[in-house]
């Protein structure tokens, strides 16, 4: 693969300027080949799309500084060697975006897989305590139950011998002790998204577009008059002794200056 080259003007010594070697640039085909086929699906691909970001972002670095190092002492060569880094930098910046589309991709789908089972282990923690909580309102139940009869033969018994009538013994099989309360819910572990690779980090941007102007409250326009236009229509063509013009919003007056000749 050819090296990125600027040619020296004759005003300068003869040669090349070398702006990226043949190696740097097959070393970036390569990498720019690679990121098209990596399919961020798990942790360690999306680790080696940050390896490879980082790297194509060095590379990037790499040329710009070289691209300022080189027009510092040939400003009149500026555009030249600028127009050949722009054509290895797009298409860094397309690696870039490839990349950041996939890890991005990859990472949202954890997150929002994250937050789907942290939403089913909350909606199970409510179903439990829901369990637990009628479990204790059971017991509760049956212990008043069994209070209000043990009232009711004490009462009974107390009449009875008021009466001095024989108290009435009954032999009955004592009543089931009440089922102990349930056992409190113990609590899984919250689910969390993978931490993010080493070397790069995710940051979320808010970001706005304006469909329709004229849609906009005033504090969020900005009039810009149409000076062109306003130009063509009163101004040129306009001779000293006619009338000022008169526009809505336009202010016009006449200024008096001396203009030399030229000859």
């Amino acid at each position: 693969m050819e090296a990125l080259i600027v040619t020296r003007p004759e005003s300068l010594p003869a040669g090349a300027i070398v702006l990226a070697d043949s190696d740097f640039l097959q070393h970036l085909a390569d990498v720019e080949l690679q990121a098209g086929m990596l399919d961020v699906g798990d942790a360690a691909a999306e680790q080696e799309a940050a390896t490879m970001l980082n790297e194509v972002t060095k590379a990037y670095s790499a040329i710009e500084k070289k691209r300022v190092e080189l027009t510092a002492p040939f400003l009149d060569m500026q555009r030249k060697i600028k127009a050949a880094a722009d054509g290895a930098q797009i298409r860094i910046n397309g690696i870039k975006r490839t990349l950041d589309g996939k890890m991005t991709a990859y990472r949202e789908a954890e997150e929002e897989k994250a937050r789907k089972i942290e939403a089913e282990r909350q909606a199970e923690l409510r179903r439990q305590e829901a369990l637990r909580q009628q479990a204790l309102r059971e017991v509760e139940r049956q212990r008043r139950e069994a209070e209000a009869k043990a009232e009711e033969e004490r009462r009974a018994n107390a009449a009875r011998e008021a009466a001095n009538q024989p108290v009435e013994v009954t032999f009955e099989e004592p009543a089931p002790p009440p089922p102990p309360p349930p056992p409190p819910v113990v609590e899984a572990p919250a689910v969390r998204p993978p931490p993010p690779p080493s070397g790069v980090k995710y940051v979320t941007f808010l970001c706005f577009d304006v469909p329709d102007a004229k849609l906009l409250k005033p504090e969020f326009q900005v009039v810009t008059p149409n000076l062109g236009a306003i130009r063509s229509m009163f101004v040129t063509g306009w001779r000293a002794g006619q009338p000022l013009p008169v526009c809505q919003g336009v202010k016009f007056w006449t200024e008096r200056k001396a203009q030399g000749s030229g000859r």
